[in-house]
């Protein structure tokens, strides 16, 4: 690595993080495992980030001592976060806009990008999601930092939808109301 005449430096593949400012890679990958400390919503807020660097892993390559994209996500990450996981984390902020799934659990954000069919649904179920974090907070402000977790996203979107909530059967019950009805008790 070397400076060059404006004594920044050059020869390491940087990439620009806004301020003008060339990150180096392994500052990069700190940066974003650090961001990954917020597990409810992290993977959802540097999706792009992970998606854009996978796109131009040639230039990284190098850097991360060979690895493919697959390995430095597994070494990076975890084994569970793959390119397909952060896709759809992309797509999902892509699909809510970053202001509000930066309110959402990462994975209710990715069921709800898939279950919302059109703009009506998704704009209802923001109004709704929104009012719910509201009415969480005092004097109905959005509570900072506070993150709507994937069941109450399931909830909320469901009942917009018009998809009631089934009571679960096993085969067990199924099996002992049928004996119970053979010897006329109701179980109704």
């Amino acid at each position: 690595m070397t400076l060059d005449d404006s004594g920044s430096k050059s020869g390491s593949v940087t990439s620009g993080n806004g301020g003008g400012r060339g990150e180096l890679f392994s500052e990069k990958t700190k940066r974003l495992r650090r961001a990954m400390g917020d597990v409810q919503r992290g993977p959802t807020l540097i999706a792009d980030e992970v998606c854009v660097l996978g796109d131009n892993w040639a230039s990284y390559q190098s850097e991360a001592d060979g690895m493919t994209f697959p390995q430095w996500l597994a070494d990076t990450f975890g084994p569970g976060c793959h390119a397909g996981f952060w896709d759809a984390r992309r797509e999902a902020k892509r699909f809510g806009g970053r202001a509000f799934v930066k309110h959402l659990n990462h994975n209710g954000a990715v069921w709800l990008s898939k279950q919302c069919t059109d703009a009506r649904q998704l704009e209802k179920a923001k109004t709704e999601i929104l009012a719910y974090q509201r009415g969480l907070g005092e004097q109905g402000a959005v509570p900072q930092g506070l993150v709507v977790s994937e069941s109450a996203i399931k909830r909320i979107a469901n009942k917009i939808m018009g998809r009631e909530k089934r009571a679960k059967a096993c085969a067990e019950c199924d099996r002992l109301r049928a004996l119970l009805k053979k010897h006329g008790v109701s179980v109704e």
